[in-house]
Parts: structure tokens; C-alpha cells; sequence
């Protein structure tokens, strides 16, 4: 992680878009860390990570985030995309409809299908109104990739 901090890390290869009716906004990360490197499965270090997910989130009083998306590498044959959700002011974003999205992998950009399956948690998966969940996505699926289908699943939203 070359000494930065995880929100440095993360903000390296952010990018910010919304739906096409502009309903929605969110953010999709990149980043060269495992979710293990990014403290997830460490009680202490997933705390802190968490909250500073939600402290991005909300880093725009007038416009915050509807969604967080950061996709970690991995040395698996899969990516991990880490997703967090605002509740209450969008209930219809929820881990479980991402999943069934993902699930379908009838989508394609830039010629690679998305594809992947919802990963167990390390942990809880809620947290001052806001909703976390561990996906697991085919290799090799870039932000490139998931920017679209994030931008096409709130879409649907709408």
C-alpha cells in the first residue's frame, strides 16, 4: 500500500457518475490492494475502513453518494468489488438485486461479460444507514467494466 492511507488508496482511480436520469450518484474505485491488504478481515482495520466509506459517501453535504464501489485485486481467479449502499433515501439499492444483476451476466463492456456472485461478509453488513456487501466478479473485469454496469443497474432503478 506504499505508506497511504486506505482513503488515498482509494481515491487513486476514482470516478464519479450518476444514472441516466440523475437520480442517483455514486463512485467506483479501483485499486491494487486485496481486501485483506485493506484491512476487511480485521476487526479493528474493517471498522475504520468502513466509516471512512461512509465519510466519502458523505464528503458532499448537497449531493452524497447513493453508492461506493470499490473493486480490489485479487490472486484468485476472481476480483472482489466492495459495494456500500445509502439506505432510507433509496431502499431499492440493496446488495441482494446487485447480486441477481450479477448473477444474470448478460452484460457486456468493452467486450467482457460481468459476471460474479455475492461473497460472505467479514462481519456486519449494516451500518448507520448504510448497507455493505463482498462480491466476487470474473477475472478480468477492470473499472472500466464496472462503471458501466453500476451506471446501467441504477438506471434500471429509475
Amino acid at each position: 500500500t506504499d505508506g497511504l492511507s486506505t482513503v488515498d488508496i482509494i481515491r487513486k482511480d476514482l470516478k464519479y457518475a450518476a444514472d441516466t436520469n440523475r437520480n442517483y450518484l455514486f463512485a467506483v474505485s479501483s485499486v491494487k490492494s486485496t481486501v485483506e491488504e485493506l484491512g476487511l478481515y480485521e476487526q479493528n482495520k474493517k471498522g475504520k475502513f468502513l466509516l471512512q466509506l461512509i465519510e466519502l459517501m458523505d464528503a458532499e453535504k448537497e449531493n452524497p453518494l447513493d453508492g461506493y464501489f470499490v473493486l480490489c485485486f485479487s490472486n484468485k481467479s476472481f476480483k472482489h468489488l466492495i459495494a456500500a449502499f445509502r439506505k432510507g433515501r433509496h431502499n431499492e439499492l440493496n446488495a441482494e438485486d446487485l447480486e441477481t444483476e450479477l448473477i444474470k451476466g448478460d452484460k457486456s463492456y468493452g467486450g467482457l461479460k460481468i459476471s460474479g456472485k455475492r461473497d460472505a461478509w467479514p462481519g456486519l453488513g449494516q451500518d448507520k444507514g448504510f448497507e455493505f456487501a463482498l462480491y466476487q466478479l470474473g477475472q478480468p473485469i477492470s473499472r472500466k467494466q464496472v462503471l458501466p454496469f453500476i451506471t446501467d443497474w441504477f438506471s434500471s432503478k429509475t
